[in-house]
């Protein structure tokens, strides 16, 4: 395929932050190739002073690539007991795997701007009535509620039963590009 892609105008998510997408699932409609089983790509940009809500991806993998600025990611990974902090500059990233709770934190005086890889491509369904579908699950729990609740988290359902809302969400997408073309 002949095509360059770019960033988009950006819109702000649940989180907190802004992002550019640049590669995603809804290129399908605009090109009708298959982009859903493929990886996204997006800019993000952590305003100075912004600390994100605490969310977690149950289904994909992200690596946040800092482009400009500096970034603190807090994190707590199934695998520990307890969170942890990174400290991110120019150059370097982090990979946040499934079931993997973190929050960006940019308390510098400059925006943060990153790279978002995400795989499988990240996933956000919505329509005129709100959200259906999405891949981050944002959280308003502080850290030690978190803990308190030893990571319980209700929205954290089966990942059986996220698998199969991630399916439908992924089919509305693909008759949206049917429709399309």
């Amino acid at each position: 395929m002949q095509k360059i892609f770019s960033a988009d105008s950006g819109f702000h998510v649940p989180d907190g932050t802004i992002v550019h997408s640049i590669v995603d699932p809804r290129m399908t409609c605009q090109t009708g190739v298959e982009w859903v089983d493929a990886c996204s790509l997006a800019q993000g940009v952590i305003p100075e002073g912004v600390t994100s809500k605490i969310h977690v991806h149950p289904i994909v993998t992200q690596c946040t690539y800092v482009l400009s600025g500096r970034l603190s990611v807090r994190m707590k990974d199934p695998r520990v007991a307890e969170p942890y902090l990174l400290a991110l500059n120019v150059g370097e990233t982090v990979v946040t795997r499934p079931g993997t709770f973190f929050q960006l934190i940019n308390p510098h005086h400059d925006a943060c701007k990153v790279l978002y890889i995400v795989a499988p491509a990240f996933l956000f369904d919505a329509d005129e009535t709100g959200v259906r579908y999405n891949d981050a699950i944002v959280l308003e729990a502080s850290w030690e509620a978190l803990a308190t609740a030893r990571w319980h988290v209700p929205q954290l359902k089966e990942i059986s039963n996220l698998a199969k809302d991630r399916a439908a969400a992924i089919q509305r997408l693909r008759q949206i590009q049917h429709n399309t073309l």
